[in-house]
């Protein structure tokens, strides 16, 4: 370990004499250039012209066409591939096969004939609106949709209302559930004052993120009627409702009864004539084996 420093200190020394002496040789070498050319000057220029002009023209011919058909930026070259890349990815067939969905914000309801394969969900993703937009605007019950059928596509999701005389922006959104102000934001709703918002019977008004509500379904009152239990008679199976009011749930595999609710507290009575055999639930499970 000790011997590192002074090795150290030896390869220095070293370096610096040599490159001492290289300098001197390469002054020394220079001189002798520098003397023979200045004192040979303008004996050798013609011939040196010269050969450089041929040198030069035959590198040009040789790596000419070379340098032209790697030069990345010739014009030319780009031109033809891109030409190339058009031509062999022309489909004629292409646009008759796909529909293409302008991305700028529509101003109206869409026409649109349904495809084999098409769901409401694909078409609402396809239009960017809800799958509800599209069944409240067709007035449709279900997702059952079929080929060739025509769908009205609104252009935002929500509802399409149309004006009814009386009607004022407020009381729309307030029946779609939505506020005021995102019908005036709509920039495709018209107004018969910009200043008031006020409407024209029978426009078509867009109201956004509108949703209609199901209409719940109403039971009727059932009419009292009553059956004679007779015992020991067989019964008619013509059954009778026992009771009036409204039905709360109807027979499954677990509840295999009708629930009949009435705030009026009617008086129940038997469905039908015939012996009360059995009083109970009897709840039978579905065979899964």
């Amino acid at each position: 370990m000790q011997d590192i420093p002074l090795f150290l200190v030896f390869l220095r020394e070293y370096i610096v004499q040599k490159t001492l002496v290289s300098s001197k040789q390469f002054e020394a070498i220079k001189d002798i250039i520098v003397s023979f050319l200045i004192a040979k000057r303008g004996k050798y220029s013609s011939s040196f012209l010269n050969s450089s002009l041929i040198i030069l023209v035959a590198i040009a011919i040789v790596a000419g066409p070379i340098i032209a058909e790697n030069n990345p930026f010739s014009f030319t070259q780009q031109y033809d591939q891109q030409n190339q890349s058009s031509v062999v990815s022309y489909n004629p067939y292409e646009t008759a096969l796909s529909t293409v969905i302008s991305s700028k914000p529509r101003d109206k309801v869409e026409n649109y004939i349904i495809k084999s394969g098409d769901t409401l969900a694909s078409i609402g993703k396809k239009f960017g609106v809800s799958v509800d937009t599209i069944k409240w605007a067709n007035d449709l019950k279900n997702d059952t949709i079929k080929p060739e059928q025509t769908l009205k596509i609104p252009p935002v999701t929500g509802v399409v209302h149309t004006v009814v005389s009386g009607e004022t922006v407020y009381s729309i959104a307030k029946k779609y559930k939505t506020s005021a102000q995102n019908i005036v934001n709509f920039i495709f709703n018209d107004f018969a004052d910009i200043d008031t918002f006020a409407l024209r019977s029978g426009q078509l008004l867009y109201v956004p993120d509108g949703v209609i509500e199901p209409k719940q379904p109403k039971y009727a009152a059932m009419a009292p009627q009553y059956a004679n239990a007779i015992a020991g008679v067989r019964g008619s199976t013509n059954f009778i409702w026992p009771t009036t009011g409204i039905i709360t749930q109807y027979p499954t595999w677990y509840h295999m009864a009708f629930d009949i609710a009435s705030n009026a507290l009617p008086p129940v009575i038997a469905a039908d004539t015939g012996t009360v055999t059995f009083a109970g639930c009897i709840i039978r499970l579905p065979d899964v084996s």
